[in-house]
Formats: structure tokens, sequence, C-alpha cells
């Protein structure tokens, strides 16, 4: 399935998920590729780079995401475990991860 950020395109808007399931926890994996999204350097700050990376074995928790439940219109948020932040998209940029009150991570599968 594809993600659309609600606040317009983002870098990766083209590209086909595999996600985990609603409210659970996995990888969210490039289905061409078989890249997963995954904390830059390893950090864990706001605003940290979130990246396409080789998925990680034994599993990472750097590359590990729950999926929030939907809202009545189908919008919906990562969180990463690690971080005890959410995947954030800002209109034609690269992901980062940002505080949980922040408005502008949600997406909706497509």
């Amino acid at each position: 399935m594809k993600l659309v950020n609600k606040n317009g395109s983002w870098t990766h808007q083209h590209k086909v998920w595999n996600i985990p399931a609603e409210g659970s926890y996995g990888h969210i994996e490039d289905q061409v590729s078989g890249e997963v999204f995954g904390l830059c350097n390893d950090a864990t700050d706001i605003g940290t780079l979130v990246g396409l990376e080789p998925k990680d074995r034994p599993q990472s928790d750097k590359q590990i995401w729950q999926r929030g439940v939907a809202d009545g219109n189908g919008w919906f948020r990562f969180k990463n475990p690690c971080s005890d932040k959410v995947l954030s998209v800002q209109t034609f940029t690269s992901p980062t991860i940002a505080g949980n009150d922040n408005t502008f991570c949600i997406i909706k599968r497509s």
C-alpha cells in the first residue's frame, strides 16, 4: 500500500509499503527494495532523520514502529518505541521523528 502524508507530498509518496497491522509492531518496509525505515545514526532526538536502510538481523529497535489505531477518516501514526516519538513527514521532506503532540505526522494508507 502507499502511504499518504496529511500535509501533502513527501519524498516517498510513490513507494509501496509493507506495514504492521493496526496496533502492532513491525517494520515499515519498501516492497521493492526490502529496505526499512530506521532512525539515522541510531539517534532518538526530536528532528532525527528517518531513512531507508537495510533490514537489521536480528531486528533493531531503531527500525521497529508501532502502527496506531486509525481515526474515523483512516489517518494513523507510526510510533518508534525506542525513541518514544512518532514518524513526522513535513511537506516534501524526508521523514523525521517528532513529539507525540505533533500534528503533521499523521499518515494514511491509500
